[in-house]
């Protein structure tokens, strides 16, 4: 998981992998002041388990310093509600048991758009596009939270269809904490020249070739190709 943080240049993540914690251990991860913390783990109504036993966050005296999470583990809403109320900005968390492979590929999802400058509430929307049980998951807090900044500013989602020789293209546009609602976005494209209040969504019928790969050689998107989602510089334009 953590080969998907710190992937653009522009940033560099700090990332530490902890396995297997005793409850001593998560309470000083919980209390640390790192930014994000991804937590694959098991979760039920007695807490977060642990190698010594069970750490219930909703009645444990404890101290939160992490800012955002993602608890991918069974029923976490609970655990991560009561991360909320104890100091973090935001996080997403499940309202019932997940399975490990789609929890897996979510978790993948989630992670690669939040490296890409997505706030938490527009990471999970992307995801739930791509996965149905994405709708196991919601944000609890402020869904505006980000950890890093996207190299454009701004949070794009692309979407491809084949049409002949050239391709069906649009770029919806989403408010976050730089570009919020009514902000003027455009694409660097030569067939572009108007400006998009932001929410918004660009289209063009006929995109050409050099013109995408210019596009997806700025900034690697999230994009829905014949309703998959893959990466800008994953894509197959030829």
């Amino acid at each position: 998981m953590s080969a998907l943080y710190g992937l653009r240049d522009i940033v560099q993540f700090d990332i530490e992998m902890r396995h297997d914690l005793t409850r001593a251990e998560m309470r000083e991860t919980l209390a640390s002041d790192a930014d994000f913390l991804h937590y694959i783990g098991h979760v039920d109504d007695r807490g977060m388990q642990c190698r010594d036993g069970y750490l219930d966050l909703t009645g444990e005296r404890l101290t939160v310093g992490i800012s955002a999470f993602l608890l991918n583990a069974c029923q976490s809403y609970e655990q991560g509600a009561a991360l909320v109320r104890r100091g973090s900005r935001g996080g997403i968390v499940t309202l019932s048991d997940v399975a490990n492979a789609p929890a897996t590929r979510l978790g993948r999802i989630v992670a690669r758009l939040l490296n890409g400058g997505f706030d938490l509430r527009t990471a999970l929307h992307v995801a739930r596009r791509e996965l149905l049980t994405g709708r196991q998951y919601i944000v609890v807090g402020d869904g505006a939270t980000t950890i890093c900044q996207s190299r454009s500013g701004m949070s794009i989602v692309a979407a491809l269809t084949r049409d002949a020789d050239d391709w069906a293209f649009s770029a919806e546009f989403f408010p976050n904490k730089n570009h919020g609602i009514g902000s003027l976005a455009t694409l660097n494209m030569p067939t572009v020249d108007e400006d998009y209040y932001v929410p918004a969504t660009a289209r063009r019928a006929d995109a050409d070739r050099d013109s995408l790969a210019r596009l997806f050689d700025l900034e690697v998107l999230p994009v829905f190709v014949d309703g998959e989602l893959t990466w800008s510089d994953e894509v197959d334009l030829d």
